[in-house]
């Protein structure tokens, strides 16, 4: 049971300006443009800084299940997510269950998912998980910094945006992305956020465990690579996000990441076999990418 995104693009990132219902559209309006929003083909509709919505074009977006993500400075941070309309809570029920009942057969299932092998233990507990996910998060990092020739001085989070690396800016960039997709796709499915199994005290503890599991193909190997492209430029600052915007839009359009997601999650807390239905895009459609 669940409801079929195939047919929508990944995001639409908006900012500067309002979002608004006009002779019965969704439109994004600022001093110099008025957007027509297609929100009935689009996954995640991403809000950044300056953008105002109306009461009108958030029910819109609700009925096109389209969820909404508000966004920081730059993309830096994901703030809130909105929760699109869901037709039972049949899914909702069934991850209670899981997560009461069934928590140790989900944590085995997820990290076959996360490591690419099955667990050799009969049992391990969350801390020993994390402490392995720590040492395997570090060699992705590095292996990563040798390939694009990057210094490596860690991931981590200075005081202030403006103090952090470009690579740490474009790895939380792209993380941001991930966590829109991911709320998305679990609140169009009926699931709970919040249900983590190795994150934990946050609405969106499931949604950092789910992002997790394509951090290492999608948002680092890009944050290095935008590195890699802009630590020569003089003034990189306000050039690289855009650019960034535009390859992550792509890159998650080209490798199809929504029905990656939507696979994953159905294997680990669903009872249908997405495996075997065909998933399909035009090819002549392409993502799209509306920035103010």
């Amino acid at each position: 049971m669940y409801l079929d995104l195939r047919g929508k693009l990944p995001h639409a990132y908006l900012e500067m300006g309002r979002l608004c219902m006009k002779e019965s559209a969704l439109h994004f309006v600022n001093e110099t443009t008025d957007v027509v929003i297609p929100a009935g083909r689009i996954a995640a509709l991403f809000l950044g800084p300056g953008t105002t919505v109306t009461h009108n074009a958030i029910k819109q977006c609700s009925w096109a299940k389209c969820t909404m993500v508000w966004v920081g400075e730059d993309i830096s941070k994901c703030y809130s997510v909105s929760s699109s309309v869901s037709r039972s809570s049949e899914n909702f029920q069934r991850q209670v269950f899981l997560y009461e009942h069934k928590k140790g057969t989900l944590l085995k299932k997820y990290y076959k998912k996360r490591f690419g092998k099955a667990p050799l233990w009969g049992k391990m507990s969350e801390e020993k998980i994390r402490g392995i996910e720590g040492a395997y998060m570090k060699k992705i990092y590095l292996e990563n910094a040798i390939k694009y020739g990057i210094p490596w001085s860690g991931r981590m989070k200075a005081d202030g945006w403006d103090k952090q690396t470009l690579y740490n800016r474009a790895i939380s960039i792209c993380n941001s992305y991930l966590y829109g997709l991911c709320s998305a796709v679990l609140n169009a499915l009926g699931y709970s956020t919040a249900l983590g199994l190795l994150h934990r005290g946050n609405m969106l503890s499931f949604t950092f465990d789910l992002a997790d599991l394509y951090k290492k193909d999608y948002s680092i190997p890009l944050g290095f690579e935008i590195a890699k492209q802009f630590r020569d430029v003089p003034e990189w600052e306000g050039l690289f996000e855009k650019e960034l915007r535009r390859k992550a839009l792509h890159k998650f359009f080209e490798l199809n990441i929504l029905v990656k997601i939507l696979t994953d999650v159905e294997d680990l807390l669903g009872n249908t076999d997405l495996h075997n239905q065909e998933y399909s895009r035009s090819d002549e459609e392409g993502p799209i990418s509306i920035s103010i």
